[in-house]
């Protein structure tokens, strides 16, 4: 929540020893340890995702994510003010970094927004339309 209380948690995934959890609300992404579910780091826009992030319409943060060996990939709920894509950041789990950042076209007559986002295989997607 907005007030650090708690998260708007959408997708979970696992990576090796750790499982991810985004927030829609914040938006952060939350690393916890799988043995001992111990919060390790929250990332956060401004400091380890673009600081555009910050922009979004409110309660539209990490809607989708997926996972694979190295990388977490989260999907914004809609475009930021003024776009006419979702931005779709691939974060490297080793680095802790935004490596590449992908534009989905978007006609906001037809939909402005996505429910969720999953990885078939080696970067290609399905993502989910919410209607």
């Amino acid at each position: 929540s907005n007030k650090g209380t708690g998260i708007d948690s959408e997708v979970y995934c696992e990576v090796g020893d750790n499982y991810f959890v985004s927030d829609e609300y914040g938006p952060f992404l939350f690393k916890f340890d799988k043995a001992t579910n111990k919060l390790l780091k929250i990332y956060k826009p401004n400091q380890d995702f673009p600081k555009e992030w910050l922009s979004r319409k409110l309660n539209r943060g990490l809607e989708g994510m997926a996972c694979d060996n190295e990388n977490v990939y989260l999907m914004l709920q809609s475009p930021l003010p003024q776009e006419d894509f979702i931005r779709l950041a691939q974060f490297n789990i080793k680095s802790e970094k935004v490596v590449r950042e992908y534009h989905y076209p978007v006609n906001a007559k037809v939909a402005d927004k996505v429910g969720d986002l999953g990885l078939i295989k080696d970067k290609k997607f399905l993502e989910f339309f919410p209607w």
